[in-house]
């Protein structure tokens, strides 16, 4: 009776090493598709995230089209000061330089929450996401101006390394407004989302350096310069590249997110709620 008392017990250690050993290699089994989904997401990012960045912005195109044009008013209004001084001098051109460098992230951080309820697919006015960007304003702003004199300064250096910072900053406008961590905490998010990233963020860029040099050469070719006919095309074209940038921004920085911690849209859209 001990022997047979003892034998129903012996087992029990035996199963629980062996439902644990299973149990561990079903971790393992399961760590390995997250690694490859990973490692596929990375390879076909180039495309999805430029064919997403496609189908956000044409459902949105005028909204966001127009919400940019808005927004670079300043911009067109200093251009047309400067062109009218034949000596603007050093600081006007600095502060020129860094309107062109800030208005468009003023878009981005603007356009950022829009994207991502779209993304989501919830309803998202632009006015909401407005009211978002305006609550974020000062921390958009901090990280405008430093990454900007930070790029500056890389491209002053040798110019490759301003394009080398530049892409490393790319995302730092969608992190300073979802995540915001401050100024330099979306500057290092940034440049950590971005990591071994950059180049297919850098084709990305030529394509669109490509796809806008088309019609602004066909501007050139079809609009007198001094006209007005051409001032208008050339501000209407910069809006669309404005509103396409910023959303090209924000599904890289979803993306990014995604691949490297796993988060899908909605817990990301999450966090405007």
């Amino acid at each position: 009776m001990a022997e047979t008392d003892h034998d129903p017990g012996t087992p029990e250690p035996t199963d629980s090493s062996s439902s644990s050993a299973p149990s561990s290699e079903g971790g393992a089994e399961g760590a390995k598709p997250r690694r490859a989904r990973r490692r596929v997401a990375h390879n076909m990012q180039t495309g999805l995230m430029l064919s997403r960045t496609f189908s956000v912005w044409g459902k949105n195109i005028g909204p966001f089209s127009l919400l940019a044009l808005v927004i670079s008013i300043p911009n067109y209004l200093w251009e047309r000061y400067v062109a009218s001084d034949p000596d603007p001098g050093l600081v006007v051109g600095i502060a020129g330089a860094m309107l062109n460098w800030i208005v468009p992230m003023l878009v981005a951080a603007t356009i950022c929450h829009a994207v991502f309820q779209q993304l989501a697919g919830r309803p998202g006015g632009i006015g909401e996401s407005i009211q978002v960007m305006l609550t974020r304003l000062p921390n958009v702003l901090g990280t405008s101006v430093v990454a900007a004199l930070v790029t500056a300064a890389g491209y002053a250096a040798l110019i490759i390394p301003g394009i080398i910072i530049g892409l490393m900053l790319f995302v730092a406008i969608p992190a300073a407004v979802v995540e915001k961590p401050g100024v330099l905490g979306a500057l290092n998010r940034s440049a950590e989302l971005t990591k071994g990233n950059r180049l297919a963020i850098f084709v990305l860029t030529i394509l669109v350096g490509v796809l806008v040099m088309i019609p602004s050469v066909a501007l050139a070719l079809v609009f007198d310069a001094d006209g007005i006919a051409f001032t208008v095309a050339v501000a209407l074209l910069g809006a669309l590249v404005s509103s396409f940038s910023a959303v090209l921004q924000t599904v890289v920085y979803h993306d990014l997110r995604a691949g490297r911690e796993g988060l899908d849209v909605q817990e990301l859209a999450d966090v405007f709620a």
